[in-house]
């Protein structure tokens, strides 16, 4: 099967045994790319490695220029605004017809994906649908293809010869396959090491230290350093970073902390830039302190129906807040409160004095001293009548989880009733959101089992729901597999 890298063909790979040349762990080594068209020479295109990005492409690539693996190997494969692309061994003596399809018994080179982007220079690694087929063929953009981020290897660029690389490219070709009419092949040769000393440590720019309510859609930012191409960012707990709760590997002057878990959690951060070849000292350490969290809903459940107008609601609580804000409206956008309470100490609250038959929206803010934190999703429920909901709702006397919990395979719930009501039992997730029916209908007094399958339930918190008569019982249940 011919592998391609969008259409392209793959690539060939020495067993990583055979190094006759080894790439220093803090350097970037660099190769000479002699080319010729038709037995013409073309020039020479330089290439620097990047072995602090790709360090397993970089070795692959100077154990294969070692023993001259490249040498009459062709460039099979050119588009312009694109790429060029070379290092199938089968170019070498192989008919034009096997050219890309790379030699079956190559081994391979897995995938070291990072954020460098495609641009015009970059050396990348060709591959076929299988992120970890790179082998020997590689391509030069010469132009900026940067849908190709995140998907194939960037791991070098052209440091001197783009022109030799855009006389390549220009190359008379045959438009069903992109093969250049006259053949173009390449010697490649090592060419010594960069002399590029190691980055220096980035000046830090924002947050400043002792940042607070710092939420996902925020960034920490630094000045870029002369030299690097990436930035390496440290998030942790701890201020002697023993241990890393998360980092970024960027080649951006900043990184956004969308993974950093919010609720008032103090985290350390530092950067340091790499070259590409070393990384350079870490910059001062500060310290941030993320957002509030977002509460979620618990009761009653989203849709919910003929709950009573004087309304039991209950919510998580949310990490950092003191205390939290209810808003309840008959609009979806909450924007004309028939309730707007601050000041709640606890995650419930007994609505009093809503309309009968009547939908409501409500959602809950987290809130400190500051003020309020991102608000939850927007729920809504429905009221029942007026009249009889007090005394069908003391029809139920007990309502428990017999266990086990945490469950694996099932539970079995218990209810009491005094006297025969109507009772909906159902399976929520934690956020609400209803997954399964237990039973829906009327049930007779006195005391009753009802088994609750888990079996298609992954491990988390989950919530049995029991609405009879207006009122609404809510059991916590955890699932651990």
């Amino acid at each position: 099967m011919r592998q391609t890298i969008l259409l392209f063909a793959a690539l060939f790979l020495l067993p990583l045994g055979l190094v006759a040349q080894m790439t220093p762990a803090t350097g970037k080594p660099r190769y000479a790319i002699s080319v010729f068209r038709a037995g013409k020479p073309l020039g020479t295109i330089r290439v620097e490695l990047y072995p602090d990005i790709a360090p397993k492409h970089v070795r692959n690539f100077d154990s294969l220029v070692a023993i001259r693996f490249f040498d009459s190997t062709a460039f099979h494969r050119v588009i312009p605004g694109f790429m060029i692309q070379g290092g199938d061994p089968n170019t070498k003596d192989k008919p034009e017809s096997t050219w890309g399809f790379g030699d079956p018994d190559q081994a391979t080179v897995p995938a070291e994906f990072s954020k460098l982007s495609h641009r015009r220079g970059i050396l990348s690694a060709a591959r076929s649908s299988d992120p970890n087929s790179a082998t020997s063929q590689f391509f030069i953009c010469v132009a900026n293809p940067t849908y190709l981020d995140g998907n194939y290897t960037a791991y070098g660029h052209v440091i001197a010869g783009m022109n030799v690389a855009d006389s390549v490219v220009a190359s008379p070709r045959d438009p069903s396959n992109d093969r250049p009419l006259e053949k173009v092949i390449m010697m490649i040769a090592a060419d010594g090491f960069s002399t590029d000393p190691a980055p220096m440590a980035p000046a830090l720019l924002a947050p400043t230290d002792g940042a607070t309510r710092i939420d996902t859609t925020k960034s920490v930012t630094w000045d870029t350093v002369s030299g690097a191409v990436m930035y390496e960012v440290q998030f942790s707990h701890a201020a002697d970073f023993s241990t890393i709760d998360t980092s970024d590997f960027t080649p951006l002057g900043k990184t956004k902390t969308s993974l950093l878990a919010q609720g008032g959690q103090r985290y350390y951060w530092r950067v340091r830039a790499s070259n590409g070849g070393e990384r350079g000292p870490f910059a001062e350490v500060r310290s941030l302190t993320t957002g509030l969290a977002a509460p979620s809903l618990l009761a009653p459940i989203n849709n919910a129906k003929s709950i009573p107008v004087n309304a039991p609601l209950a919510w998580h609580s949310a990490g950092g807040a003191s205390t939290y804000h209810l808003r309840i409206s008959t609009l979806a956008s909450l924007t004309t409160p028939v309730l707007d309470k601050t000041g709640i100490a606890d995650t419930t609250y007994l609505a009093q004095g809503l309309e009968p038959n009547k939908r409501y929206y409500w959602r809950v803010t987290g809130s400190d001293t500051i003020g309020d934190g991102p608000a939850s999703p927007t729920f809504y429920f429905t009221t029942g009548a007026a009249g009889g909901v007090e005394e069908a709702a003391t029809a139920l006397t007990g309502f428990v989880l017999e266990g086990p919990n945490p469950a694996r395979d099932a539970v079995s719930l218990r209810l009491t009733l005094r006297r025969e009501a109507g009772v909906r039992i159902t399976m929520a997730d934690a956020a609400g959101r209803e997954l399964a029916t237990l039973f829906d209908g009327t049930m007779e007094p006195g005391a009753r089992a009802l088994p609750a399958d888990l079996r298609g339930l992954p491990s988390g918190i989950y919530l049995c729901r029991l609405e009879t008569g207006g009122r609404v019982e809510t059991r916590r249940l955890v699932v651990v597999r």
